[in-house]
Formats: C-alpha cells, sequence, structure tokens
C-alpha cells in the first residue's frame, strides 16, 4: 500500500489474519478503526474463526474518508475472551487535488 492519495481517490486496505502458532482460536474478533488525529470515525468489527497455521485474506476494507489530512488505520485481532492476539496500523494521507 501507498502512504499518499489524492481526495476523491479510493483508499482500500487488505485485512488478513495471520497464524502461525498450533493454536486455535473460535469465536476470534477482528476489529478495524479509522482516526484522525483523536478522532475515531470508523469502527467495525465481526467474528471469525483464527485457525492454527492460518494466513487468509478476509476482506477489503474501502475507507470512508474524504477530506484532506493524516489517518491512521488499526487492526486488531482478539480471541472469544477479549484479550489482544495481534495488532497493526497503518498511517496514510489524504492530500488536496491541485
Amino acid at each position: 500500500n501507498k502512504v499518499d492519495y489524492k481526495t476523491g481517490e479510493s483508499v482500500s486496505v487488505g485485512l488478513w489474519a495471520l497464524n502461525d502458532s498450533t493454536a486455535s482460536y473460535p469465536q476470534a474478533q477482528y476489529q478495524v478503526k479509522l482516526l484522525r488525529g483523536k478522532q475515531t470515525l470508523d469502527t467495525q468489527t465481526w467474528a471469525f474463526e483464527l485457525s492454527a497455521d492460518m494466513h487468509q485474506h478476509l476482506h477489503d476494507y474501502r475507507v470512508p474518508a474524504t477530506e484532506a489530512g493524516e489517518y491512521r488505520f488499526e487492526a486488531s485481532i482478539l480471541d472469544a475472551k477479549g484479550a489482544l492476539l495481534s495488532t497493526n496500523e497503518y498511517r496514510f494521507t489524504l492530500q488536496s487535488q491541485q
């Protein structure tokens, strides 16, 4: 993924689940959050099975942001009890078209 986009340009982030352990996590939760500064613009959560030795593309997240600025996208995987298993972030900028 690139880090600089023009306003109006489609921004899509591929969401993957990677588990290189022998443990499985039934009823895991995938959480995503889009932030601009400290403001949360969007959150989504869904359940899925995190199997042992799993490497799978789950979803493509289309960023709903349209205003110029700096953004942070956070993705987290939690087990069924809410314990954090993995987290990642992607930072990008929407620049005004000139």
